[in-house]
């Protein structure tokens, strides 16, 4: 009988980029069955706007074509994603390297006090096709939602563009042949 939670292993894969739909529903569900806060923000992110970065609905559906244009799915596919060793603990991970307005923002979103917030699992990714790097937390309240923060980086934007452009070509390329 299958999980109808999803597990660390579902999540490792999910935030890489490259699950089943039924785990990939799973994932979902656990930021989307309740009222979470998902923020998906650059890391040189604007403190004071963080509702700029707060994304209201995720479904299947958002999260396969995110998987899709940014090349992270391919990435991983292709075996170009070098995924860091995730970090769970229920009793709360460090919290040193996650912005304390970023905590605040879910505790006023959620109307949990902040002192009942606690970061359970951390995953790191650098996905080398879309030149990408991305950290993300699951941050858990005192009642239960499990809140994401995602936080990128790219190393140039210019990379990206020509590595699309190459993929195109080889595709061109290959068309042809």
């Amino acid at each position: 009988m299958k999980s109808k939670k999803a597990t660390l292993k579902d999540f490792t894969n999910f935030h890489g980029m490259l699950i089943l739909p039924d785990s990939a529903s799973k994932c979902v569900e656990a930021f989307t069955n309740h009222n979470a806060t998902i923020l998906f923000m650059p890391r040189n992110f604007n403190s004071k706007k963080l509702e700029n970065y707060h994304i209201k609905s995720l479904t299947l559906f958002s999260y396969y074509s995110l998987v899709l244009a940014s090349l992270t799915g391919l990435s991983t596919l292709i075996n170009l994603t070098h995924f860091f060793k995730p970090l769970e603990d229920f009793n709360g991970l460090n919290t040193k390297d996650i912005d304390e307005n970023i905590l605040d923002f879910i505790s006023h979103q959620s109307s949990v006090d902040i002192n009942h917030l606690k970061v359970i699992r951390k995953f790191e990714y650098t996905f080398y096709l879309p030149n990408l790097h991305v950290v993300m937390y699951h941050v858990l309240d005192g009642i239960g939602n499990i809140h994401l923060v995602e936080i990128y980086e790219s190393a140039t934007t210019l990379k990206f563009i020509y590595t699309i452009i190459l993929m195109l070509l080889i595709g061109v390329l290959f068309q042809n042949i």
